[in-house]
């Protein structure tokens, strides 16, 4: 990696490894046991690893709860959001919680508007 293609202070790629176009086309192309695990942040292609038992676990615990706490809710398994400041990058969390139906009409991508909680952000507690 060049000095020109390294991270800003912001995290920032100066110049995205592809446009997000080309990340999207890339998805839809990719075999679904790895599509799921692709992410784009920052101008940066990046693969997930995949969830662990305790992960998975935390996530169904969660279900249950919001199920019975919160049951105009729906747990969105692997949605994709379009994610970033600018919207350009393109993320896949595990679950979304989220209103029902709303994600309807927005295709693969969506827009975060709404969501209640992003699994993602489970990873950050679980350090």
């Amino acid at each position: 990696m060049s000095a020109w293609d390294a991270p800003t202070a912001t995290g920032r790629a100066r110049h995205p490894q592809m446009p997000v176009e080309d990340f999207e086309d890339l998805v839809r192309s990719a075999p679904e046991t790895v599509r799921s695990r692709l992410v784009f942040l920052a101008g940066k292609l990046e693969v997930e690893p995949m969830p662990d038992q305790v992960h998975r676990a935390v996530v169904m615990w969660l279900l249950r709860q919001f199920l019975r706490e919160r049951p105009e809710l729906s747990l969105y398994p692997a949605q994709g959001l379009k994610v970033g400041g600018d919207g350009e990058g393109r993320a896949r969390p595990d679950g979304v919680l989220a209103p029902d139906e709303n994600f309807v009409g927005q295709g693969e991508w969506a827009d975060p508007v709404g969501i209640t909680l992003d699994t993602a952000k489970l990873k950050e507690y679980a350090d």
